[in-house]
């Protein structure tokens, strides 16, 4: 039995008013997603009890204790748009954000190419008291690279990520650059946040023409922690369209295939792909829409997945036996575009049962199970 996970980033949402108090995958027309609820097995996975982000929320799904193994989101991204990581580095997650009057005002603004290489040029040619590499790894997000002996020890200068122990947490979006702090009591870190604010004040100087700036979160570095997750996940594909995934995907032993944005032809390389393998899928779509505050394009968007990927994947292994799971790695509150504490919903089936009987609506609010994320694969 193969095993397809697809994780649909964001697709989980809390009641609005403007949807009568109802989410949008509720009122999505989801026959599929119904028709596999209504076969197999439903509801919520134990999940953080705060809004995680989503390599914490992936580490969860596939079982790899991010309580004690979470690095930081830093080095994921930078792993997964193919950096090479070295012992002595500290590793940030970066964002280009958009401001008015030194204040935020959109934090995943639309960048055109032509200026991401602008931002990249004038960025690295800043004089640091250390070695040092940013790059912009896709839209408006980012890495920087610093390097010698340095602490992974320090606070975030997003304000919409704070730091809890050795995990992150998502926050209300605060409009302000928040000032870069030590977390422990060493030289190195005290060192590394004097060198960030730095970063932040020079960035600040040479992007204040664009209306730019660049905020910083989730410090961290090469450590045991790699020891502990790597190679556990061998004879899978990983598919995403995102760095994060794709970092955390090649360090667990996981193969990567691009992903198409078409979701039919994406459909079509999964079916292929589960011939030897099982794969790993991450869809970004609802959790874009809701980041912008957008309930009708994301419930237009859960439709899209329903209609164009899952119905083809769906007719097309009816009867194979394969164990598919569908899952989202966080809700995405549309009201407060940012992620929200929660547990997650899934569905559990495998497809050698499935008939094509549409007994429920799909929701969060159907979803009363709850179960640890080891059940998935159990």
């Amino acid at each position: 039995m193969k095993i397809c996970f697809v994780v649909i980033d964001g697709l989980n949402d809390l009641p609005m008013r403007e949807l009568k108090f109802k989410t949008p995958l509720e009122i999505a027309k989801t026959f599929w997603l119904d028709t596999l609820a209504s076969n197999g097995i439903y509801g919520k996975i134990k999940f953080f009890n705060f809004a995680p982000e989503s390599d914490e929320a992936m580490m969860k799904l596939l079982n790899l204790n991010p309580e004690k193994n979470y690095p930081g989101r830093g080095i994921f991204e930078a792993f997964g748009f193919g950096l090479k990581l070295e012992k002595k580095a500290i590793y940030f997650r970066a964002n280009v954000v958009k401001l008015k009057e030194k204040k935020i005002v959109d934090f995943e603004p639309e960048i055109s190419e032509s200026l991401k290489k602008k931002i990249e040029e004038k960025i690295n040619k800043i004089c640091l008291d250390v070695p040092f590499i940013f790059k912009i790894t896709k839209g408006h997000r980012g890495v920087l690279i610093l390097k010698g002996n340095l602490s992974d020890k320090v606070s975030n200068t997003n304000p919409s990520y704070k730091r809890k122990g050795n995990l992150s947490m998502a926050l209300k979006r605060f409009p302000k650059i928040k000032k870069c702090f030590p977390l422990e009591k060493t030289r190195n870190a005290k060192t590394t946040a004097k060198i960030i604010n730095k970063f932040t004040k020079k960035s600040l100087e040479v992007l204040k023409k664009y209306g730019l700036a660049i905020v910083l979160r989730g410090a961290s570095k090469l450590g045991n922690w790699k020891k502990k997750i790597e190679k556990k996940y061998r004879g899978w594909i990983v598919i995403s369209d995102m760095p994060v995934e794709i970092g955390i995907g090649k360090i667990v032993g996981m193969k990567v295939e691009k992903y198409e944005k078409d979701y039919r032809k994406l459909a079509k390389k999964v079916m292929k792909l589960l011939k030897k393998n099982n794969v790993y899928l991450q869809i970004k779509g609802p959790d874009y829409y809701a980041h912008k505050g957008d309930y009708i394009g994301k419930i237009k968007s859960i439709e899209k997945i329903d209609k164009e990927f899952f119905s083809y994947l769906i007719k097309k292994l009816k009867g194979k036996d394969v164990l598919l799971i569908v899952a989202c790695d966080h809700i995405t509150s549309t009201r407060h575009k940012v992620h929200y504490k929660g547990n997650p919903t899934f569905i559990k089936i495998n497809l050698k049962n499935l008939e094509e009987k549409r007994k429920i609506k799909f929701s969060e609010k159907i979803c009363k199970k709850i179960v640890d994320p080891k059940f998935l694969r159990n």
